[in-house]
């Protein structure tokens, strides 16, 4: 059945949206249902402007630009910060959950940050002309290289882990990344190496790692891994970072000795050595195992983990220097989500 409105309130109906009442303002005075309140205060446009309904938005797009940079900046990482920012500088208040939704609407969401070396200027520069002078290196070239590093794992403790602002796809930023340094604490510390093959033997370093024990490493380790895979010294290059025990003269007579070609690694770029990934892998793995209760047991864990890697596993990871060396080539030298 069609009720009928009678022109007397319809005409009241446009009187009160012509003041800017709302349909459920004017619904409720006049006793009449929702839908005829927005019919009849259509009517008292021309049809060049549209009635807007419900709560009017506090934000433009140029307060929501404004949002968008205090995030991906830096300047602010969290909604809260945002929300202060907004009140104080630009007196607009508005809620943290509208922050939220007006971050996730542009594609910035909340973030850990990345623990990662801090880079000077010079790194960046290292970085830049490492990239440079491998930018042609073959997947081929690259699967002849001996990737190597040494890792202190925990049997205990948190990750410290922090939040941050990023938009999807953006560069890695100076306040995306946690800086660490050299020697952080840990319960063993081992050394290991791979290949595009598969992975090598891993050695348990006790104590502080000095150019004679990295030196016996090689011999033992490296070569044992060369054997395994066939491998004769002169068809690899090994890769190795800057650290004082690897960097000896004693160390670079022992690989001139043997033949060995050394690749020149730039200082601070762990995010270049796929072997950190195995790293990642099996210390994330370890929370599948029962907690050790010594440095003993953990490391049983550890070689039953490593030992379990399989071959195209590396051979992925070894490959992916292509796609490192276009990250650093992408961002100056600077960090890369690697």
């Amino acid at each position: 059945m069609t009720v009928v409105t009678s022109k007397k309130t319809q005409d009241r109906i446009k009187e009160l949206a012509s003041k800017g009442k709302s349909t459920r303002t004017i619904a409720s005075i006049l006793g009449v249902s929702k839908t005829t309140a927005t019919k009849y205060s259509k009517e008292c446009f021309d049809g060049t402007k549209a009635i807007q309904y419900g709560r009017p938005q506090i934000l433009d797009k140029y307060d929501v630009k404004y949002i968008c940079r205090l995030a991906i900046t830096g300047k602010c990482s969290t909604a809260t910060e945002i929300r202060d920012e907004l009140w104080q500088y630009a007196g607009i208040r508005v809620s943290s959950c509208t922050i939220l939704r007006t971050l996730r609407d542009n594609e910035i969401r909340s973030r850990y940050k990345i623990k990662r070396p801090k880079l000077t200027k010079s790194h960046r520069r290292a970085r830049r002309d490492f990239e440079l002078s491998h930018r042609n290196w073959s997947e081929a070239k690259w699967g002849k290289v001996v990737w190597s590093d040494e890792t202190k794992i925990n049997i205990r403790g948190s990750d410290g882990r922090q939040r941050t602002l990023r938009k999807n796809g953006q560069q890695l930023q100076d306040h995306d990344v946690i800086p660490t340094v050299k020697h952080g604490g840990g319960s063993i510390m081992v050394w290991g190496c791979m290949l595009s093959s598969g992975v090598g033997y891993l050695c348990r370093v006790d104590g502080g790692l000095n150019s004679e024990m990295y030196q016996n490493i090689l011999k033992d380790e490296l070569m044992k891994t060369l054997d395994w895979y066939g491998l004769d010294k002169s068809e690899i290059t090994f890769q190795q970072d800057n650290a004082s025990s690897h960097t000896a003269k004693s160390t670079d007579k022992w690989f001139k000795d043997n033949g060995i070609k050394v690749l020149s690694w730039p200082s601070q770029s762990p995010d270049l050595n796929p072997i950190e990934h195995l790293w990642d892998h099996l210390k994330r793995r370890l929370q599948d195992f029962p907690r050790p209760n010594n440095a003993d047991e953990l490391w049983e864990q550890v070689q039953a983990i490593w030992n379990d890697i399989s071959p195209s596993t590396c051979a992925s990871l070894s490959s992916s220097m292509i796609m490192r060396l276009e990250a650093v080539r992408k961002s100056k030298g600077g960090y890369t989500t690697y």
